[in-house]
């Protein structure tokens, strides 16, 4: 069983070819291949090496933004493509073939001709041959492939009028023995270039002297020009045929130029062309170059042995040397797009987009070119998964077929073996539907016995909107049908999908012991190690519906490490779902335990927004989600229920009774009756302690409570405190503490009682923030004051790297910053992660209105006011007093 590749893995391919930082380790390299890091990890590398891939390709800082949407796009495209792609049994090698020639080529195509045309980026290279890939040439005798880096030496080679070793050695302090061997070596493709070696030949500061280039004198008239013009090209002994590769001009020009009686645009027109070609490159451009031509030449060689690891890398044989295949794609859809942007540039992009699509062909737009289509930028990445899950299913071998011909015959060949395919999904699919609609208007027994092929009957099975009867029915005929180890095992998953996944009300009274039963079925078919974690979440879910929690919770586990070892569709992700609700059910949730489901639910694409939810958010959804939906129990097996709700709801009906009749001595005796509900946290979600849901349970009803209701329960609080002072530092799921609450809620009394009893001030949230914080925000003195105390730590930094000081300061709580500059002076000059100290930052937000205003929404959409533009002015005149005096 293999995988499509993560998109990561494709950069880390990447940045391996440019030489790149080899500071992260094997085992780092191989989780972030695989994401199984955690997610800001994941995220940081991800920035790092996109980055050092720009800084070594030299692109420059204005095009990052282009870029970085561009790449953004195509990486959002691909991890469609790997969500919705089964790779059933295929082998490795087809997998990476397919991926290659059905996206990543096209795509990388596309990509590169838009950025050459909004920054030409090879000006001065041959116009006439992809400089930067193996090129295949024609000879008197025969064909041969010339990789990147020597076409690069002949280039420089060219315009120096010399070798380059010769010329270098009086230039710089170089090794010039290593210097022949390693130009020798690059020049016979023998050796990848390293790319400190790149550096070291090329610095700055070298002087060459580049006798091959044309040089114009401007302090002449243009004829004379054009005799210079015609002078270099005799020299250079270019005629037409030669020259058409090296400018972009038809060899019927150049040959109509050069037989003279040309007028004044036409001679312009050439010496431009020689100029643009030949014309003598800084040492900036030659470093690029060389990097460019040795990272594809480092990649090319690698295809090959991954590829066609029996071929020799000069093998000029489209057949056996499959790679070059991947490059004619390239150049294929490279040019069309140019051509396109030539031919419609002055009508726009639609026509562009018209032009490029009207010359591809048919079966081509249906298959290879899917991902590209521009007419199928909603639609494209869904029929490609589709049309490549066709193709895994239908070919688990390690033959690569040919995707791009080498005489008229082959194409022909490709064109008829594309065409047969989309045929034949095209009529299967049509069949699934046809034999859907005839089982519900007729004898549905009848209409499965006519119907010969197992997977359209499979396609039926898989249909949600047919009764049980049917689709057991169904199941029956794949069985009859089945003759591989994938069919047989799927006919026994369709039969679990329909007992486990569907509603609770449509399950036989026997359907416990037809699961089983199916269950030990699949242990026993022949292709249960291709489909295991399918079975292994269906055991789960088994097992969930007779009460067994504990056990169903290590086969959820189980099935999501089986189902890393294949694509599998949305399947990760919904295993990954699985795992974190049956983890949430009746426990608080624990992140560090806890990401990796939420991080495979993210990457499965399990979770939609717009805006990523917080892990916090996504449990208490899993946990709402396993008891509404995935916990469904065989008729016949008692519900349970959220084991925090058994355990608290009998104790807090008892609590406001005792509260409504101010039964003092019943709460007392409440109190001590329930004692193991005050010894850690409460078996939910939400992670609360006992304390912590009372004081909530409080501060929502106290506006509505009776005033001597609202005093017995104040005093119980203080009571609990005192009695059960470890429940004042039990944090919840977002990691607040009841002091943290009662700071939040402005209830100054409360706070003051739990500082009173040992509560600890400096735990932080999940935000990083301390109540300490908190307290810089809610702009209530009295409660500042009562955490400016010798236990606080004033040096606690949140998640966005601030001090109470850049809370105190954007929140505009004029009594905090005053105090802070005088109790915590340093504090003046720190800056955040986002490089600004509390003046700086209020300042920002005072000159950008826009920020201001983002700011000023989250904090009322959570509860808190941010400080007004004139608050803020305030703020600049005591901080920027403050440090004169600090100074």
């Amino acid at each position: 069983m293999s995988t499509l590749p993560k998109i990561e893995s494709v950069l880390l391919e990447i940045h391996q070819s440019l030489g790149g930082n080899t500071s992260y380790s094997t085992v780092q390299k191989n989780k972030f291949a695989t994401g199984k890091i955690s997610i800001s990890k994941q995220s940081d590398m991800m920035k790092t090496i996109i980055l050092s891939i720009f800084e070594k390709l030299n692109v420059r800082p204005e095009s990052f933004d282009a870029i970085w949407q561009s790449l953004t796009n195509i990486a959002n495209a691909y991890k469609g493509l790997e969500l919705k792609t089964w790779t059933f049994n295929a082998d490795q090698k087809q997998i990476n073939w397919m991926l290659l020639t059905h996206f990543l080529m096209p795509g990388l195509a596309r990509f590169s001709a838009f950025q050459a045309i909004e920054t030409p980026f090879d000006k001065g290279m041959p116009g006439g041959r992809f400089w930067y890939l193996p090129e295949v040439v024609e000879s008197d005798r025969d064909k041969k492939l010339i990789l990147p880096v020597p076409q690069v030496i002949d280039w420089l080679t060219d315009l120096l009028g010399t070798d380059v070793d010769n010329v270098a050695n009086h230039s710089l302090d170089i090794d010039i023995q290593n210097l022949r061997r390693s130009f020798y070596n690059w020049k016979n493709g023998t050796n990848t270039i390293r790319y400190s070696s790149i550096y070291e030949y090329f610095p700055e500061g070298l002087c060459l002297d580049f006798k091959g280039a044309f040089t114009l004198d401007e302090t002449v008239n243009l004829d004379e020009q054009f005799k210079q013009a015609l002078a270099f090209i005799n020299k250079k002994e270019l005629n037409p045929q030669k020259l058409k590769f090296e400018i972009p001009l038809s060899e019927e020009i150049i040959t109509h130029i050069l037989q003279g009686n040309v007028n004044e645009e036409e001679k312009t027109r050439l010496i431009e062309c020689l100029l643009n070609r030949y014309s003598a490159p800084s040492t900036e451009v030659i470093r690029q170059r060389l990097i460019v031509a040795s990272t594809v030449q480092d990649i090319y060689h690698r295809l090959v042995k991954s590829l066609s690891p029996d071929v020799d890398k000069y093998c000029v044989d489209f057949k056996k040397n499959k790679v070059l295949q991947l490059f004619a794609l390239y150049k294929g859809v490279y040019n069309l797009t140019i051509e396109a942007w030539r031919n419609c540039r002055d009508k726009g992009e639609s026509a562009e987009d018209m032009w490029f699509e009207a010359h591809l062909p048919e079966w081509d737009k249906q298959s290879i070119f899917l991902s590209i289509l521009p007419s199928g930028k909603e639609t494209g990445i869904d029929e490609l998964a589709t049309y490549l899950s066709y193709s895994f299913r239908i070919n688990a071998s390690d033959v690569l077929d040919d995707v791009i011909g080498h005489d008229p015959e082959s194409c022909i060949q490709i064109a008829e073996r594309t065409v047969r395919k989309l045929h034949n999904l095209y009529e299967e699919n049509i069949k699934v539907q046809e034999l859907k609609s005839r089982m519900q208007q007729s004898s549905p027994w009848r209409a499965l016995q006519n119907e010969q092929n197992y997977w359209v009957v499979s396609g039926v099975a898989q249909s949600i909107d047919i009764p049980i009867r049917l689709k057991e029915m169904t199941a029956k005929r794949m069985r009859e049908l089945a003759n591989t180890p994938i069919e047989k095992i799927l006919v026994v998953i369709s039969e679990l999908a329909y007992y486990l996944n569907g509603e609770s009300k449509n399950r036989p009274k026997d359907c416990n012991n037809k699961v089983q039963a199916l269950l030990d079925e699949a242990e026993k078919t022949e292709g249960y190690d291709l489909w295991m974690f399918a079975i292994l979440q269906y055991k789960a879910k088994h097992l969930l519906a007779q009460n067994n929690f504990d056990e169903a919770s290590k086969y959820f586990r189980d099935a999501l490490e089986e189902s890393f070892k294949c694509s599998n569709g949305l399947m990760t992700g919904e295993i990954a779902r699985d795992c974190l609700a049956v983890a949430v059910a009746n426990q608080k949730l624990i992140t560090n335990n806890h990401e990796k489901y939420y991080r495979e639910m993210l990457s499965g694409g399990i979770i939609e927004s717009d805006q990523i939810p917080s892990i916090e958010e996504v449990a208490r959804w899993a946990h709402s989600y396993f008891w509404e939906d995935l916990y469904k129990p065989y008729p016949g097996v008692k519900p349970q229920q959220p084991l925090g709700q058994t355990l608290v709801k009998p104790a807090l009906d008892k609590l406001f009774s005792l509260l409504e009749q101010n039964n003092l001595a019943g709460l007392k005796d409440w109190l001590n009756s329930n004692k193991a509900l005050f010894k850690s946290n409460l078996p939910d979600v939400e992670g609360n302690s006992m304390l912590m849901l009372m004081l909530k349970l409080f501060l929502k009803t106290q506006k509505v409570m009776d005033a001597k209701i609202l005093e017995v329960w104040e005093t119980l609080l203080k009571n609990i405190f005192e009695k059960y002072p470890k429940q004042l530092n039990i944090p919840d799921l977002k990691g607040q503490t009841p002091l943290m609450l009662a700071v939040e809620a402005r209830e100054t009394l409360l706070v003051e009682q739990i500082l009173a009893v040992g509560a600890d001030a400096n735990i932080e949230n999940y935000q990083g923030m301390t109540a300490l914080h908190t307290a810089c925000k809610i702009q209530t003195p009295q409660i500042f004051d009562a955490l400016c105390t010798e236990s606080s730590d004033w040096n606690v930094r949140t998640v966005d790297g601030r001090l109470p000081l850049h809370t105190a300061c954007w929140s505009g709580n004029i009594y905090a910053v005053k105090k802070l500059v005088v109790l915590v002076p340093n504090q003046l000059w720190e800056k955040d992660h986002a490089e600004f100290t509390p003046l700086e930052l209020v300042e920002y937000l005072i000159e950008e209105p826009e920020a201001l205003a983002i700011l000023a929404k989250i904090s009322q959409e959570n509860g808190y006011s941010c400080g007004s533009k004139q608050e803020l002015v305030k703020i600049v005149e005591v901080l920027e007093q403050a440090i004169p005096l600090k100074c």
